[in-house]
């Protein structure tokens, strides 16, 4: 539990402390993943501290990201008690953004724990949000909807939507090429070969097809 506090009464120090390891967290989570989950929990230990409600909601869906890891029952059901206290809180807030990261944070872990027909939803919302916000060009903002949709390229493979798969890497490939964004093409990497080797087989067809004809 936690006793709410408004932002203006805490000390700016502990707010940035809260930022530094939500920020901490974000940049260690594909090279370091034990680091980020140390970095995490201590995170979210902060921002209990503080009470301060938007922290401690993204620290509910970094704390959800975090347990839908291992992929099992158990890890399903405390993730989705942590997303719903998250979404909760999110409701109580009225912040259209806050429930950005909570969609972002819900298209993960359906990805995560094997759901992928229950990534598509949150993840057009999230990217809806945070695309509709101005204030959404942080780098915890920007992380939040690039995983968003990171997960959703990858459930939309899974499902055999080859087209929608192909057409939506390209868009987030040209725009992490544009932004320089080297962590961002490293977490497509796969997708992008999963998406050579269908461009490939459908040429490998055309071209039977052709000697047929």
């Amino acid at each position: 539990g936690y006793v709410p506090r408004d932002e203006h009464e805490l000390p700016a120090s502990l707010l940035a402390r809260v930022d530094v390891f939500d920020s901490l967290r974000i940049e260690t989570q594909s090279c370091d993943p034990l680091r980020a989950a140390w970095f995490q929990v201590r995170g979210m230990r902060l921002a209990l501290e503080a009470g301060e409600p938007k922290s401690v909601l993204r620290a509910l869906c970094s704390a959800a990201a975090m347990a839908a890891v291992s992929g099992s029952a158990n890890a399903a059901r405390r993730t989705e008690d942590l997303l719903t206290r998250a979404t909760e809180l999110a409701r109580q807030l009225g912040a259209e953004r806050e429930y950005g990261n909570v969609c972002s944070a819900r298209a993960v872990c359906a990805f995560m724990l094997g759901h992928p027909a229950d990534v598509l939803a949150p993840a057009y919302e999230a990217e809806r949000i945070y695309r509709s916000d101005s204030r959404s060009q942080g780098t915890g903002d920007y992380y939040r909807r690039f995983m968003a949709v990171s997960a959703r390229v990858g459930a939309l493979h899974i499902l055999g939507e080859n087209r929608r798969f192909m057409s939506e890497l390209l868009v987030t490939l040209h725009e992490a090429r544009a932004t320089e964004n080297l962590s961002a093409e490293l977490h497509l990497l796969l997708n992008q070969t999963i998406s050579e080797e269908i461009a490939g087989e459908v040429e490998t067809g055309l071209a039977i097809q052709r000697h047929a004809d």
